[in-house]
């Protein structure tokens, strides 16, 4: 009877397991690299995060300093602090409008310039219209005389009854402003954006409205008398009660601006901003 052949084993290929095995070693490998490099980031985040709010914490007493150089220490790193830190960027904000609110409050009229010492609010005022600091900067009842806003940016900022007096804001941003009632008398606001802002009862007497946009503006009651309008595009304002008594303008211009409320001749039932 013939003898059944025993199938041969098939030697191991240790070459394809050592391959696998250093495979599986340099997976494993980066793996752990992988999981060491998230703690060690996370780490750092966490390191980072206790150093911002470390910094935000002592500039913030700093603030309240009697001295003016930490003051305006503080104001300055708050501004770096803005930013490092996007989550710190509107507290900062709020932070720097309250400051200047109780640093110029409005009591009467301004009793001194902004460009004189006061270097402490100035530098808040720049970085509250040049940096990432919340939406909305309030600084209603505040006296800004003299503070140079060339160039700034305040959309939508709240400037209710604020004294903008002989500032420099030529070209600023104030798109979506709330200025109603503010005092900006012989302003500078040649070419600014107004579009959309409230001005209702400002007092934009001999002020230089020049190339000013004010498209769709609300100037109900307005003072505007003696102000330059030259180029100012007042496409779809609201002009009710406002007085352009003297005001610098095309004569097509001003007899639109009649025919949409305003007035040349106030009269004592004028609203107080328009009264000459």
């Amino acid at each position: 009877m013939p003898q059944r052949r025993r199938p041969r084993r098939s030697r191991p290929d240790w070459s394809q397991i050592s391959t696998l095995l250093t495979a599986l070693a340099a997976v494993g490998a980066l793996v752990f690299t992988g999981l060491s490099v998230r703690a060690t980031q996370e780490q750092l985040d966490l390191a980072r995060a206790a150093l911002v709010s470390d910094r935000f914490t002592k500039a913030v007493e700093h603030l309240g300093n009697d001295k003016m150089d930490i003051r305006l220490g503080a104001v300055l790193e708050l501004e770096r602090v803005a930013r490092d830190s996007a989550d710190d960027q509107e507290a900062i904000g709020s932070l720097l409008a309250a400051f200047v609110r109780r640093a110029r409050p409005l009591n009467g009229p301004c009793s001194d310039d902004l460009s004189l010492g006061h270097t402490d609010v100035s530098a808040a005022l720049r970085v509250l219209t040049t940096a990432s600091v919340g939406p909305v900067t309030d600084l209603s009842l505040t006296c800004l005389s003299g503070a140079d806003l060339r160039r700034a940016d305040l959309s939508g900022a709240k400037l209710n009854g604020a004294d903008l007096t002989d500032p420099r804001p030529a070209g600023a941003n104030l798109n979506d402003a709330k200025l109603g009632e503010a005092k900006l008398r012989d302003t500078d606001l040649r070419y600014a954006f107004l579009l959309r802002a409230d001005l209702t009862r400002a007092d934009l007497s001999a002020a230089d409205l020049r190339n000013a946009q004010l498209r769709d503006a609300d100037l109900t009651g307005a003072n505007l008398q003696r102000a330059k309008l030259t180029g100012a595009d007042l496409t779809g304002a609201r002009l009710t009660g406002a007085n352009i008594r003297d005001a610098v303008m095309a004569e097509d211009v001003r007899a639109d601006a009649v025919a949409r409320g305003a007035v040349t001749d106030p009269t004592p039932s004028t609203p107080a901003g328009c009264t000459s």
